[in-house]
């Protein structure tokens, strides 16, 4: 234990003459001197010999040559100031000063105030910055403890606002960005007064969420989440400043991009690897980015690249074949290699507009009108184009409306069995009776249901009322009959296919046994697993499944073999019987459907000249005008009761 007199005979003289109460402590903490003064204020007779922090929480020593902090010694708050007796002197002076009555009670509503009104944390800090105090909820906000934080300065905590000046007597900020220990970020709000003098006092509140939210949703409002690229509205902007600020006139080009077949990799794949395909093909465009280069995510599947500064059409051109080419590879997913072309339209300002709107509308027209005609290519805008685009349009919103208004029915064609001519099945076919255009072809409009996705609906509309009708005439005494329904590639790759067919059929009161579905070659060729799979599910259901168009597409015999299917349907193609290679062709057709078990059905079938050889060869059956164009159910009830179809 340290001598008093010996050590400090002339400072301890020093410290009784001294009002104040202060104490002198070596470097490990060991009060070595002290006044009455500091006793009293510690409760002791004399503190001597003690060590420092027996009475007060103080930090490690070597931190700070000069510290002042709050405490409380038996529940009185304490001034505590540290001082340094001179660089290479082991001691320090500590000085203990009283808050005086008033200022605690202020303290303790400011504390009330921060914690219950203002819903954060209290600092109290000196005109240069130090930090003197800090409750526990500080220390919890910037991952301090609390000997650190009073270590340390407000321009440590908020170096961008703070940084070595004075406070000045009152400061507002509502998202103030503060360091915490470990580096990480946050924002509060903080009011800042003076208490006095030389203190003053900084109300903190937590708005890193508030801020986060803020800039989330300011972020979504300009870009694209998946992608992190401009979204449309970001993209309409800056192609609005282009055309603004463009005073030297320069071609201002809009390549609008689409990813050919992502419907099918979604319908088929899932929406998970839709997802996935379509940030990776963003990150192929990225790699076009330059100077004068803006890349933006439209929707869906569409992109959009905004180009300044092109000097000829050839290079537009260039340009374009560079991305196509760069969508040449496939895309591995999950296993899966994935080939996603691209196909692009192209506006130029000021040829093909004057506005956003007008080059982004144009460009799109152009890529549609591409995409028709031969995917895995480019179009640059043409007056013709835009025309024809609207005119798809306005037959795509009339075509949604008629399907509110009724305007849709379905028409039957009869299958006769070539032995007998009787009556076997009917195909159900779709058809648009337009209030002014009377009735239009389904090519015409069967292609833009497609791509729009409307197909889903419509095609479980026509399955409904196929079904519902079929069991009508067996109910009316009808002799029972298959009947034949076309599903399009979406319809049949939807997840939830085979629950909506059996409910369909619940709804109806139709056995499965009177369901045929068919199918073309291409849809079976895709995702043979899949097809596979849904097909037995079909077979387990016992929904008899064909085969529809075939010799057009690219089946295989193994799979033909593999496929638990019924029918085959040849196009009505192979029925011009002027060409002997036709002839061929439907006589090996035939055949192989014997061989593999399965019936087999020609269409197209119109003079006797094809039903007699198509009856010769043994055709199961048979369908065309030679027997009856397609139908309304009434007529058809009509046909079937001169064919003697009525059961006995």
């Amino acid at each position: 234990m340290p001598e008093q007199v010996e050590v400090f005979p002339m400072t301890q003289q020093m410290l009784d003459q001294l009002s104040d109460a202060v104490l002198i402590i070596d470097q490990y903490g060991g009060i070595v001197a002290g006044n009455d003064t500091a006793d009293e204020i510690l409760g002791v007779s004399s503190a001597v010999g003690e060590h420092i922090d027996q009475y007060l929480k103080c930090i490690s020593l070597e931190e700070s040559n000069q510290l002042t902090y709050i405490t409380h010694v038996h529940k009185q708050m304490i001034e505590v100031t540290i001082l340094h007796a001179s660089e290479g002197d082991p001691y320090y002076f500590v000085k203990l000063v009283l808050v005086s009555k008033q200022m605690q009670e202020i303290r303790e509503k400011l504390d009330t105030f921060a914690t219950e009104h203002f819903k954060g944390t209290i600092l109290y800090v000196k005109k240069n910055g130090d930090i003197i105090d800090a409750d526990a909820y500080s220390t919890h906000m910037f991952l301090y403890s609390k000997q650190e934080l009073t270590s340390l300065s407000i321009h440590n905590l908020f170096p961008q606002v703070f940084e070595k000046r004075q406070l000045t007597k009152k400061q507002v900020f509502h998202e103030l960005q503060g360091v915490t220990k470990e580096g990480g970020l946050l924002f509060v709000e903080l009011l800042q007064y003076d208490l006095n003098d030389t203190i003053g006092v900084c109300f903190l509140k937590d708005v890193t969420e508030q801020v986060t939210n803020k800039n989330r949703i300011e972020y979504l409002a300009y870009y694209d989440e998946l992608t992190d690229l401009p979204n449309r509205y970001y993209f309409e902007y800056v192609l609005t400043e282009a055309i603004e600020n463009n005073e030297e006139q320069q071609f201002i080009v809009v390549y609008m991009i689409d990813l050919d077949y992502f419907k099918e990799v979604n319908d088929i794949l899932g929406y998970a690897v839709g997802d996935e395909l379509i940030r990776l093909c963003a990150l192929q465009l990225k790699k076009f980015l330059h100077v004068d280069t803006f890349i933006a995510r439209m929707s869906g599947d569409k992109f959009v690249i905004m180009q300044i500064g092109m000097r000829n059409k050839r290079a537009v051109i260039e340009f374009a074949k560079k991305l196509i080419q760069a969508f040449k590879k496939p895309i591995t997913i999950n296993g899966y290699d994935i080939y996603t072309t691209v196909t692009i339209g192209i506006s130029l300002f000021p040829h093909h507009g004057t506005t956003a709107e007008d080059l982004i509308k144009h460009a799109n027209s152009a890529m549609y009108e591409s995409k028709n005609n031969q995917r895995n290519s480019y179009k640059i805008f043409e007056s013709a184009i835009s025309e024809k685009f609207q005119s798809t349009v306005t037959l795509e919103s009339e075509l949604r409306q008629a399907f509110k208004e009724d305007q849709l029915e379905l028409h039957y064609q009869p299958q006769v069995d070539f032995k007998t001519n009787e009556i076997i099945g009917m195909e159900a076919l779709l058809r648009w009776n337009h209030p002014e255009k009377g009735y239009i072809a389904p090519s015409e409009y069967i292609g833009i249901a497609e791509k729009t996705g409307f197909i889903i609906e419509i095609g479980e509309w026509v399955l409904y009322q196929a079904c519902k009708q079929n069991k009508k005439w067996q109910d009316q005494g009808y002799k029972p009959i298959t009947i034949s329904v076309n599903l399009s590639a979406i319809q049949f790759h939807q997840k939830k296919f085979l629950q909506k067919v059996e409910h369909i059929l619940d709804q109806t009161g139709l056995s499965p046994t009177y369901l045929e579905l068919e199918i073309t070659e291409t849809m079976a060729m895709t995702n043979e697993k899949t097809v596979l799979h849904t097909l037995r599910e079909l077979q387990n259901i016992g929904i008899p499944v064909s085969i529809d168009d075939f010799g057009t597409g690219y089946s295989s015999l193994k799979l033909l073999s593999l496929f638990p299917i019924t029918k085959l349907k040849i196009d009505k193609i192979f029925m011009d019987q002027s060409h002997e290679e036709n002839r061929m062709i439907v006589k090996s057709i035939i055949q192989l459907c014997h061989l593999l078990n399965l019936k087999v059905v020609a269409e197209g079938v119109e003079t006797e000249e094809q039903f007699a050889f198509l009856k010769a060869e043994q055709c199961d059956q048979l369908q065309g005008y030679y027997f009856s164009k397609a139908l309304p159910s009434e007529e058809v009830e009509q046909l079937l009761l001169k064919k003697n179809n009525k059961a006995n």
